[in-house]
């Protein structure tokens, strides 16, 4: 009897540790990082309202951020092609047009569909379609919820204005030996300041593409041309460690072009974006930033463009169905209200009731009312007040 229950007792024992190891091992299990590559261009009217959802979600102290977490977990690289804001890419340390090699298929690459139109997301290696924006969420929450067997790490020291240096840690759990893996490794920048020729509002640019990191040629760390990334193979545990020194182009210069198409740049919002994906698939293994906070000024001087005037801006795209972008200039900072009105003169919706800072800003009307539902189709006004500026101006819902 007394045997029994010691087997007994040693069985539940077994059990309980086997359980408490599993519970180990899902706590150890690494997750993805969410990793989305925008594509867009200035004379497409949703891609201002894709960047401009992106840059809010982001952005603390906006109404809709997302909150720290996600923000520091959801690693974007934003291309843009054929516009005046690509040309701050120059030729992106690539052959040829970096968005055309890696979007464009025929290159090798593993991409199911071709870069068709803007925006064009393509979210953990995969083109994705959207019903509504938040969809846009959803899928970036499930990437974060998938396990990898892959770690990725970024240090990284500023050291003498657009120079700088990286080293990368990447681990694995897996023997991973046998599959097709390349390293990226991209600088980015934020705070691109931007008018377009189509009279939309002055807008900022976050994660704006500039040149794949790296050397290439003969003895090179990536190839023939780094837009092909880096081939790395990872065994079981093993760890790589990867050291980049580089030194950014200053061009173009800020204002290149003020006449038409004024980009102003502070070279001190970089990023370095670092990830791991699996060629035969697209799978997107990991990923990592790092922002370059506090660097070295460049010598270009007035880089951020501050807005002339305090102003209210026709809503983009006009007519909208059901999302549009109202942006707004403020010279000062500003107790702001921002109000959506039927033609009735009946307030429908409040975007904003804040104080906001000088500088140019954006917000999003989805077609609610303050109650979540869907208005009717028609004409609506949306009115900003700030201190003792008043202005209304009109729009066009169609259903």
């Amino acid at each position: 009897m007394k045997n029994n229950i010691k087997i007994n007792y040693l069985k539940i024992s077994i059990r309980i540790l086997f359980s408490l190891l599993i519970g180990i091992s899902l706590l150890k299990a690494e997750k993805k990082r969410a990793f989305l590559e925008l594509i867009s261009t200035e004379s497409c009217p949703y891609c201002v309202t894709a960047t401009g959802f992106l840059n809010e979600w982001k952005r603390p102290g906006s109404l809709s951020y997302l909150g720290h977490d996600m923000a520091r977990n959801w690693i974007i690289i934003h291309y843009h092609d054929d516009d005046h804001i690509s040309n701050l890419m120059d030729n992106g340390n690539s052959q040829e047009n970096p968005i055309e090699y890696r979007f464009n298929s025929g290159n090798g690459y593993p991409y199911a569909d071709a870069l068709a139109w803007y925006p064009w997301l393509v979210l953990d290696g995969e083109y994705i379609t959207l019903s509504l924006w938040d969809d846009l969420i959803d899928y970036a929450e499930e990437m974060r919820e998938e396990e990898t067997p892959v770690g990725l790490s970024l240090e990284g020291t500023v050291f003498n204005e657009l120079d700088a240096n990286i080293k990368l840690t990447i681990t694995s759990e897996k023997d991973l030996s046998r599959k097709d893996l390349r390293l990226f490794v991209a600088a980015t920048i934020d705070s691109v300041s931007h008018t377009n020729e189509y009279e939309v509002s002055q807008d900022l640019h976050h994660d704006l593409f500039l040149e794949w990191i790296g050397t290439n040629g003969e003895g090179s760390q990536c190839g023939t041309g780094c837009e092909d990334g880096q081939p790395i193979t990872l065994a079981k545990d093993e760890t790589l460690i990867k050291t980049f020194t580089w030194t950014i182009s200053k061009q173009p210069e800020a204002n290149g072009d003020p006449n038409v198409n004024p980009v102003s740049w502070d070279a001190k919002n970089m990023k370095i974006v670092a990830f791991v994906q699996d060629f035969s698939t697209a799978e997107i293994m990991q990923s990592a930033m790092i922002a370059r906070t506090g660097g070295v000024h460049t010598g270009i001087e007035n880089k951020i463009l501050l807005p002339s005037k305090i102003s209210l801006k026709q809503n983009y795209p006009n007519p909208f169905n059901p999302t549009t972008l109202i942006s707004y200039d403020l010279l000062e900072q500003n107790d702001v209200r921002l109000e959506v009105y039927d033609i009735l003169g009946k307030r429908i919706r409040s975007l904003v009731s804040q104080k906001m800072d000088a500088g140019v800003h954006q917000s999003f009307w989805d077609g609610r009312d303050d109650s979540g539902k869907i208005v009717s189709g028609g004409v609506y006004f949306y009115r900003l007040e700030a201190n003792n500026f008043i202005q209304t101006r009109k729009m066009l819902f169609i259903k």
